[in-house]
């Protein structure tokens, strides 16, 4: 074995320089779980948020080095992190953006709006709410969109504790080459210090050696029981596009039924229907399109997931330092060797298994492995069939019909059409019923487009086919109500139908989860 040779003498000003070399080349040097406490650095989620996520951005700027100490000048140091956010960099940072908003932001949101729609709805029952169905209606979308958006700024207003993460670009120090240094030797102790890892994944996530890393280091442990949150971000781009078609349909039935009530005249639903269809349609040419773009584009990254997971070699995963050959671009000096550290690191993980096989390479045998065996089996039941978490669908989908129901209650109380208030009740549960379909039916749509013909079939001839298709289904799975309850007049006709409605829905949504789990073991 060839001797480490010895340190030759610092040449004058060359200090700094030779301590970073020495920091590449030194065969000691790892990533340790034994942390200075003041590397423990945490970032509250607002700043980590702000401006759309500045942040997450790539694009090249002036002043690059003042940049980066007002950045690092955000973070604090803290006891302990709530989340540590994983993320590759070549992902957009507005698709990140928005996965943030769905995992922190959402559920709060719906909690808010569903709350004071109830009480809009309450307080109309008696008289006392002030502007009627319209105040209860506005009040709803507003506090959903008040607080989807603005959340965590609520909370530092409110002085409630805020969310501390650990964002990399911002609790390590880029303008200081020792700190960045020390941070980065720190990653697995502040790993190992984090509540919980969101994971925003996307399909580069995996080819990347830091995230690979980042999520083996906090599931390495085989007792612990910390949670790992994982969204792609085309699922949340996908929810927040549901939503606002959403949003646009539930408006056009506020102004359809707002004409037919103002009219006051014989067949003036007629008209409202129309005017339905024809605010509808714009919506459906417009949004819709870019919905089931995401869509696909969700469920064909999905299915790369599983084949990533298969095939997974730390080997070949890419690092940003190899590719620049360790010399920073932008200033010229050395930088770490991220893959170096990585490896040593496995190595210390794994030195006693190592020792009984014998195998020269075995820590990274054994971390493909744990990327292959565990990974998979905690990665894809979170993902299943490419099915948006449940929680995340009821936050974005259920405000928007709580927000709906004052002006439900208010025509029944006026008796607009002759029906009294059980049979706008009717009327609403049909509505909910109908919008779920909608959502349910684009996921499927989408499923069935790349398992059967996006192979052979071009996406911008798919898109339109998939577009009449459901908005057909929608309106056929809707119009037996509508039919049935005007040319009865009765709530209980209104009411078999409402209820074949909803249990044709039940039975739908139930089966999602077996599907998932068939996914999962193909």
């Amino acid at each position: 074995m060839v001797p480490w040779p010895l340190e030759p003498e610092p040449v004058p000003g060359m200090d700094e320089e030779m301590a970073v070399c020495d920091v590449i080349t030194s065969p000691g040097t790892l990533l340790s779980e034994d942390v200075d406490p003041l590397l423990i650095r945490g970032v509250p989620l607002d700043l980590c948020m702000q401006s759309w996520g500045t942040h997450f951005s790539t694009a090249e700027s002036k002043n690059v080095n003042t940049r980066m100490r007002m950045s690092y000048s955000l973070s604090r140091t803290t006891d302990t992190i709530d989340c540590f956010l994983s993320h590759d960099w070549q992902t957009s940072r507005w698709k990140k953006t928005v996965a943030l908003l769905v995992i922190f932001n959402s559920v709060p949101a719906a909690v808010t709006s569903v709350l004071v729609s109830t009480l809009a709805s309450v307080l109309l029952c008696f008289d006392l709410l002030p502007g009627g169905w319209i105040t209860g209606g506005c009040l709803g979308y507003f506090s959903f969109n008040l607080v989807f958006f603005f959340w965590q700024r609520l909370r530092r207003i409110l002085c409630c504790r805020r969310t501390m993460v650990f964002f990399d670009r911002i609790c390590i120090a880029q303008h200081d080459e020792h700190l960045k240094q020390e941070g980065i030797l720190s990653l697995a102790g502040i790993l190992a210090q984090s509540r919980k890892l969101v994971i925003l994944w996307s399909p580069h996530y995996f080819t990347r050696l830091w995230c690979t890393f980042e999520l083996g280091a906090f599931l390495k442990d085989s007792e612990s029981e910390k949670p790992v949150e994982f969204l792609p971000v085309s699922v949340a781009l996908q929810l927040l596009l549901q939503s606002a078609f959403m949003t646009a349909l539930c408006l056009a039935v506020h102004i359809s039924l707002y004409i037919e009530e103002a009219a006051a005249v014989e067949n003036s639903s007629d008209a409202a229907l129309l005017f339905f269809l024809i605010w509808v349609l714009p919506a459906g040419l417009g949004i819709l399109p870019v919905l089931l773009h995401y869509g696909l584009q969700h469920l064909e990254d999905v299915q790369q997931l599983g084949e990533q997971l298969a095939n997974f070699s730390v080997r070949d995963a890419g690092c940003t330092c190899c590719t620049v050959d360790h010399c920073d671009p932008a200033t010229g000096n050395q930088l770490l060797c991220d893959r170096e550290l990585i490896f040593r690191t496995l190595k210390r993980w794994y030195r006693n298994s190592a020792l009984d096989s014998g195998e020269k390479d075995h820590h990274l045998v054994r971390f493909d492995a744990l990327v292959r065996e565990r990974l998979s089996s905690s990665v894809l039941p979170m993902v299943g069939a490419g099915v948006p978490p449940a929680r995340y669908r009821m936050a974005l989908y259920l405000p928007l019909l709580t927000a709906v129901f004052p002006h439900y209650l208010h025509l029944g109380r006026v008796r607009l059409r002759g029906w009294g208030v059980e049979h706008w009740f009717m009327a609403y549960g049909a509505f909910a019923a109908t919008a779920l379909l909608f959502f349910w039916l684009c996921f499927f749509c989408c499923r069935f487009s790349v398992k059967k013909i996006r192979k052979a079939v071009p996406r911008w001839v798919v898109i339109p086919f998939l577009q009449s298709l459901i908005l057909l289904l929608t309106f056929t799975f809707w119009i037996p109500f509508r039919a049935v309850l005007r040319r009865t007049g009765s709530s209980l006709a209104g009411g078999v139908v409402m209820s074949c409605m909803w249990l044709i829905l039940a039975c739908i949504y139930s089966t999602q989860p077996l599907r998932a789990c068939r996914k999962i073991g193909q």
